[in-house]
């Protein structure tokens, strides 16, 4: 792991392009994963407040620390921003797949989890992680990076 013992993980992206209710929304997911391996979870792209307060909300239920999620906001360098935070693996976009982001991270060549439902096995870069709730993706990025 890269993050310091602790597995950090990512997601890249405008608000619209992820879930805000329901079993798949944004704050769900990050909770689960952060549940079942203990670590951070970075969030590089613009959006609003709302969708920020219940992302920590999800946490605070979960009885995570919110210092555990990071939004940054105005990065725009995805690969300088994934080394500078040491990140592990990367979670696509829920419900909607962006192909930029999948690219660039490959480019990385960080380990990628995508909702399969949203990219379908034939998008995803060789090695790729698909999951279709949020305990498979939890439990795929456990074994992964080795938590």
């Amino acid at each position: 792991m890269r993050g310091g013992g602790q597995t950090v993980t990512a997601t890249v992206g405008r608000e619209a392009e992820f879930t805000a209710t329901g079993p798949l929304a944004f704050g769900a997911v990050v909770a689960e994963v952060l549940q079942t391996t203990g670590g951070r979870h970075l969030h590089i792209g613009p959006v609003g407040l709302d969708f920020r307060i219940g992302a920590l909300k999800a946490l605070t239920a979960a009885g995570i620390a919110s210092d555990r999620l990071v939004f940054l906001t105005d990065e725009t360098q995805i690969a300088t921003a994934f080394a500078r935070n040491r990140i592990d693996a990367m979670l696509g976009s829920f419900p909607r797949a962006e192909a930029v982001t999948r690219i660039e991270t490959a480019w990385t060549g960080l380990p990628q989890a995508h909702h399969a439902p949203a990219l379908g096995s034939e998008a995803a870069a060789p090695g790729s992680l698909l999951w279709r709730t949020p305990q498979e993706l939890a439990q795929g990025l456990a074994g992964l990076t080795g938590t």
